[in-house]
């Protein structure tokens, strides 16, 4: 097979799989964070972090690194509480959702505890957990409700966009409840009510890196890379570390024909999130476009080892046959 017919095989394989749908891939999560003691850049002596659902079973327990440092990876989506404990101080404890945007960084700051009477010094977190106060307990529910319906096993957005609407109308500074909403009628295609839920979520916390990561994903499925690149940048500058928003990326780089930049934010993704199955095929569709058919049919293979049965297995084995007869009939290379 000649250069040309090569490259001509690689783009119309590319134009298929861009179209791969990145925006509900995963169903895990992680939650990690720092725990000083006040005043200083380390942890308390024996210090304990537990995690636990929201009905109140402890998942699992870890002490932290250097630095403070903990980590609870490969969650499902749905609410935790994170409580930081260590003899001599007060416990702290901060709520985590993880039904819209998948990862969460927690800060705790350990104050020592005193004689009674005596004066407590504020806790740094407390900013957080004040907020977490003021949510109506009822609009709290509303939402739970609606983000099950809406990204549960068994979806429905109508009933999830009442229980969310509700959720807005008991407390109307809800962020997360207008970006869920967002995502809620992006999956109706209903792109005008998704892109006024979505901006109005950053108008109330323009620091709010799920918002623009579901603009960026929003934008690249209307065939606006332009636009969804301009959001997805914005939200990576505040969550470098947000694997969608690195994969949506590379999705809008690609559609700019920014080859470079599509397979650096593809392999970052992968760096990321490497257990989680659609990013393979990403880093495929920017391998392809660089005619590197060895290695996209590698990064599809390993698609197909960790989804077998995933929803794009035989669409993948398919470009995977094209791949392998492309190979075979390539020219082998001539001894100077």
């Amino acid at each position: 097979m000649g250069r040309g017919k090569l490259f001509t095989f690689a783009a119309s394989v590319f134009v298929f799989c861009l179209a791969l749908p990145v925006a509900s891939l995963a169903q895990d999560g992680e939650i990690n964070g720092n725990v000083w003691v006040a005043g200083s850049n380390h942890p308390p002596d024996g210090t304990v972090i537990t995690l636990s659902s929201d009905a109140g079973e402890i998942i699992q327990q870890v002490t932290p690194e250097g630095g403070g440092r903990f980590q609870f990876t490969y969650l499902r989506r749905g609410v935790y509480y994170v409580t930081a404990r260590a003899p001599g101080y007060h416990d702290g404890t901060q709520r985590a959702d993880l039904f819209i945007i998948k990862r969460m960084s927690l800060f705790f700051t350990m104050v020592p505890k005193r004689e009674k009477g005596a004066p407590q010094p504020p806790a740094e977190n407390a900013v957080v957990d004040e907020r977490q106060l003021r949510i109506p307990e009822k609009a709290r529910r509303e939402f739970e409700k609606g983000a099950h319906d809406v990204i549960g096993e068994r979806p429905n957005p109508e009933s999830g966009l009442k229980h969310l609407r509700k959720a807005v109308e008991l407390y109307p500074e809800y962020y997360e409840a207008y970006a869920l909403m967002g995502t809620a009628y992006m999956d109706q295609e209903k792109w005008p009510e998704a892109e006024e839920a979505l901006r109005q979520s950053l108008k109330l916390n323009d620091r709010y890196a799920a918002s623009y990561f579901a603009l960026g994903a929003m934008y690249n499925r209307q065939g606006k890379p332009a636009e969804a690149a301009a959001m997805l940048e914005k939200g990576l500058e505040i969550e470098e570390k947000g694997w969608s928003g690195h994969l949506e990326l590379a999705q809008s780089c690609l559609s700019l024909d920014q080859v470079q930049k599509a397979e650096d934010h593809a392999r970052r993704a992968h760096e990321l999130a490497p257990k989680y199955p659609l990013v393979h095929v990403v880093l495929a569709n920017t391998l392809l476009r660089r005619q590197d058919l060895k290695g996209a049919r590698q990064e599809y293979q390993h698609y197909l080892d960790s989804a077998p049965q995933g929803p794009l297995a035989g669409q993948v084995r398919g470009v995977m046959e094209k791949i392998d007869l492309a190979l075979k009939n390539a020219p082998t290379p001539q001894n100077p």
